[in-house]
């Protein structure tokens, strides 16, 4: 049985943003962030955010005129690495699998390159994200594709990622989702 929460990414979180702003993951996060910009053009500006998995909280630091944000990272390293941020950020030291937050209470998740992080413990994030999100809300996901050889590399050989962590594949998150009786669309 293997250890969960990993005290690696305890550990690390200090060093997030200088691991994956490196030059050969630019061009992730440039397509990555297009993607957001797009969901956030279909979701409403009153609406309180929730970001897991959120490392150093730099998506929700580029969101303005939300009416409340919500960063929630396993690694408390993470969410004080950032000095500077957008002030509407609340930011919360819990794992993801046990989101302290009150049921119907979060109207967008954004979960952004963490499923990875917890391959065994994907059906109990489902399931807290249906105890939260208000009916009506989205889920914006957005993870390594299994199917893609440089994330298999970059997993291997990448500091944060050194831990349990694999990509995976596109169906078996669409399947999940469904299962949990989410409406799936493709972004």
């Amino acid at each position: 049985v293997k250890e969960y929460p990993p005290i690696h990414f305890l550990k690390v979180g200090k060093e997030y943003d200088s691991i994956v702003n490196k030059e050969s993951f630019q061009y992730y996060l440039e397509r990555r962030k297009k993607h957001l910009e797009h969901f956030c053009t279909t979701i409403e500006r009153c609406g309180i955010i929730l970001d897991l998995g959120s490392g150093t909280g730099g998506y929700l630091d580029s969101l303005k005129n939300y009416k409340r944000l919500i960063n929630i990272d396993l690694s408390f390293n993470s969410l004080i690495a950032k000095k500077e941020g957008n002030g509407n950020v609340s930011r919360i030291n819990a794992d993801i699998l046990n989101i302290p937050l009150k049921n119907n209470s979060v109207d967008y998740i954004l979960l952004i390159g963490a499923l990875h992080h917890v391959p065994g413990g994907l059906s109990k994030l489902f399931e807290e994200i249906l105890r939260v999100i208000k009916s009506g809300g989205s889920v914006f996901i957005d993870e390594a594709n299994g199917y893609n050889l440089m994330w298999f590399l970059y997993m291997k050989l990448c500091k944060i990622d050194k831990v349990d962590t694999r990509p995976l594949f596109p169906y078996s998150i669409r399947n999940l989702a469904k299962k949990h009786g989410f409406v799936v669309q493709k972004g």
